[in-house]
């Protein structure tokens, strides 16, 4: 059985990247570290991949050990790093008409797939240039396309899962199945052809070439539905699974002439020619000895199915049955993709030995990470939602109560006839020194200029979408549903285009809000501008006549005092519990030796370090951190509620018999409004500057946000166009090979430049027939 009757799946291409590079920038962006103490982790991963990626390679088991380090080092790799680095991978297909589009990603995974995929083709490679001759190298032969199907199996079940979006097209899932399923055919038909060199008996070669033809069949299923596949090949398997149904058919036939059984051996013969016969109606593209093959088991079926026929109609005289009447041909199926074990466990102690220590051992999994930053995330919404909210929902019932009790303003106009009160000199200095109108002013524009940049990054994202879809649309009414059967971009950009409306809304409840605070500005901005001096504020603030107090009065205005003191101590001890709180946060809130801790005991209970961690498995030590740290906050926010309370019904008291006692003239009354107008005015100062101190966190949050959407938006419109551009290579491809002549693509058949090896795998020597779909078709 000569190189060419079998498939060797072509290399994907890659080109040279700086990923040293990029997993140095995400060591010092990511994990605060210094890259420095990983220079040689850094340099070897690099000569890892320059090895194992090499262009026109020796097929060798050195450079199957080269491929495989570097993907054993990648899956290490994607447990400690993020998935996407700054850096693109970019790769080649070779399978389809479409070999020169470029696929790019950032995903270490992406490369994973790659390797993999490499890995499996040369595995394909090394079977493929085994000896046909005896039974040594025809079970190699056996054993290396079996495991070229387990590697195409682990990337489709262990791999492409993990891609955070969906596959290129050349690695959907019905390429990825026709080629396992076409190395477990050719691992099959090895070892159906050591059966027949062995001399076995009819029956068990039959059950084996059914075999055969079964995987064959489940390859032509998946390559009919792939977009990747080209013709040549589609039509080699259409025949191989043909030509194998017919052999089996054959050797059972053989079978019953031996226990005569006459009438079943010509119908057997009669399913045998038509298998054949359906197998000779599209021969192009079909290697020259694969269809000597074919020919010469068509010129034994005919001369048998002659005689047998002759002989059952002049001497047996038995039935032949139909076709529906026949016993089924029970496969023997003598192969499996079962997953290479050091696939299995990259860090288990026989990956080691083989492909050595894992790099960057020192860095903790990624997943560490995460759950660190989601921590700090939880935390501030948690301190936000559950003490800081709160307290400021307290100070606000603070300011209302004052506000609608006229305090403090209606005791200084009656303490302090003449001049300006000490707490309204104290705010106006706290405005000038902070340059409080110029501030809010230039956040106010600050915000103005984040929110067109925000609409203009969703803007610019949704139109990329739109455009997409537009020409989606346009190729559908031109190539017609059937043959443009990629999927709707409706059904393709679904999440991304609700999370466009989520973010829309964002921007639209956004926008109301800064309204709000722009209104509430030019409200306040006239008697902000007179607490800007001490002139303007004498003037706004009139003089009241001299009130002659009683010891009663006198009594009930120092409880009012003492109350209002109460409630300064209040909002001064806060804000020193709250500062106490934020030096707590920042210098003793480390969540990390907890995290480490969950790690070991994660690890030892999953038995392997290889399982993919996740931050999910975390959340307990999250949480349990959350209530040691703060729980205590919990119940200082329920007695602070209490203790307000109290002191405001205290006030409501002092207050009223204030009013009884003192009775106040036009002047006193004139005089308590303006000072309380300038009071209130302060509060709405710092309501304004917490307001936009707000607006610009979450101004800056959400164009973080909408970078990572338009990114989102771009890959996913370069990956449509790609496959835009391959769907229809491979529509223009089909066109391309109908127009072409059996003789000429014959003659291109033959053509081929494959390198190949020796059994021992250690020199590699040209060998004709090596048939590969990478060079023997040429159009044009």
């Amino acid at each position: 059985m000569r190189t060419e009757k079998l498939l060797a799946i072509p290399f994907r291409k890659t080109q040279p990247i700086l990923l040293a590079q990029a997993l140095s920038q995400c060591i010092e962006s990511e994990y605060h570290q210094s890259s420095d103490r990983y220079v040689r982790d850094l340099s070897l991963i690099d000569q890892l991949r320059d090895e194992a990626t090499i262009t026109n390679p020796e097929i060798s088991l050195r450079l199957l050990d080269n491929m495989m380090k570097y993907f054993v080092q990648l899956s290490r790799l994607s447990r400690k790093f993020p998935d996407e680095l700054a850096v693109e991978f970019t790769w080649f297909n070779t399978l389809g008409y479409a070999n020169s589009v470029a696929v790019k990603s950032k995903s270490i995974n992406f490369e994973r797939c790659n390797v993999l995929y490499n890995i499996g083709a040369l595995y394909s490679r090394i079977g493929s240039i085994q000896a046909r001759d005896n039974e040594e190298s025809i079970k190699k032969a056996y054993q290396y396309f079996q495991l070229s199907a387990s590697s195409f199996s682990y990337l489709i079940d262990e791999v492409i899962p993990f891609l955070r979006s969906s596959p290129p097209i050349e690695l959907d899932i019905h390429t990825l199945l026709t080629l396992r399923d076409i190395m477990l055919a050719q691992a099959q038909e090895c070892f159906w052809w050591k059966a027949t060199l062995s001399g076995l008996k009819n029956s068990i070669i039959a059950k084996l070439s059914i075999g055969v033809s079964y995987f064959y069949g489940e390859s032509l299923n998946s390559a009919r539905r792939s977009t990747t596949i080209k013709a040549e090949w589609i039509n080699h398997i259409s025949c191989k699974h043909l030509h194998f149904e017919a052999a089996s058919q054959y050797r059972v036939s053989l079978e019953c002439l031996e226990k005569n059984k006459y009438g079943e051996e010509v119908a057997r013969l009669r399913e045998a020619l038509n298998a054949c016969s359906n197998a000779l109606m599209n021969t192009r593209f079909i290697s020259a000895n694969v269809l000597d093959d074919l020919h010469g088991l068509n010129s034994t079926l005919q001369r048998e199915y002659t005689r047998a026929e002759k002989d059952n109609d002049l001497v047996y005289l038995q039935p032949v049955p139909s076709k529906a009447d026949l016993p089924n041909i029970q496969a023997s199926i003598m192969v499996k993709s079962s997953v290479n074990e050091t696939l299995k466990d990259i860090s288990g102690t026989e990956s080691v030995m083989k492909y050595g220590e894992p790099l960057f051992n020192e860095l903790k999994p990624f997943a560490v990470y995460q759950a660190y930053r989601l921590y700090q995330e939880r935390r501030e919404a948690y301190i936000q939602t559950n003490i800081l909210s709160p307290i400021d929902i307290l100070d606000n019932e603070l300011r209302l109560v004052f506000k609608r009790l006229d305090l403090p303003g209606s005791l200084m106009a009656v303490e302090k006839p003449k001049g300006i009160p000490s707490s309204i000199l104290t705010h106006s200095e706290e405005l000038k020194s902070n340059d409080g109108l110029a501030v809010i002013e230039e956040s106010i524009k600050d915000i103005q200029k984040l929110s067109t940049k925000s609409m203009e990054l969703l803007d610019q994202s949704l139109e990329l979408l739109r455009t997409e879809a537009k020409m989606d649309k346009e190729m559908r009414e031109r190539k017609g549903t059937e043959r443009w059967n990629r999927s709707s971009s409706e059904t393709a950009n679904k999440e991304l285009l609700d999370h466009g409306k989520v973010l829309n809304n964002y921007l639209i409840s956004s926008s109301k809000s800064d309204e709000l605070v722009r209104n509430k500005y030019s409200e306040a901005s006239e008697l902000l501008q007179v607490l800007l001096s001490s002139e303007s504020i004498e003037k706004y603030i009139p003089n009241s006549a001299h009130i002659q107090l009683s010891s009663a009065a006198c009594q009930g205005i120092n409880q009012l005092r003492d109350t209002l003191s109460a409630i300064r101590s209040i909002e001064l001890n806060r804000k020193q519990h709250l500062e106490q709180l934020n030096w707590k946060r920042c210098n003793n809130d480390d969540i990390m030796p907890n995290l480490l801790k969950e790690l070991v005991t994660i690890v030892y209970s999953t038995g392997t370090t290889d399982k993919s961690l996740d931050v999910a498995l975390f959340e307990p030590v999250i949480k349990r951190q959350l209530i040691t740290q703060y729980d205590d906050e919990l119940a200082w926010v329920k007695a602070e509620r209490d203790h307000q309370r109290q002191v405001c019904d205290e006030l409501e008291v002092n207050n009223a018999n204030f009013h009884l006692l003192v009775q106040n003239d036009e002047s006193v009354m004139a005089r308590q409004h303006s000072i309380q107008n300038l009071e209130v005015t302060f509060f709405k100062y710092q309501e304004l500057i917490s307001n936009l101190q707000e607006g610009k966190k979450f101004y800056n949050d959400l164009i973080v946000q909408l970078n990572k959407f338009s990114i989102r938006c771009n890959e996913f419109v370069h990956n449509r166009q790609l496959e835009f551009q391959l769907v229809e290579v491979q529509l223009d491809g089909e066109t391309s090979v109908q127009k072409n002549s059996s003789q000429e693509t014959s003659k291109l058949v033959d053509q081929s430049h494959e390198s190949v090896i020796e059994d021992s795998l250690t020199e590699a020597k040209p060998v004709p027939g090596l048939w590969t779909p990478s060079t023997d078709i040429r159009f044009g």
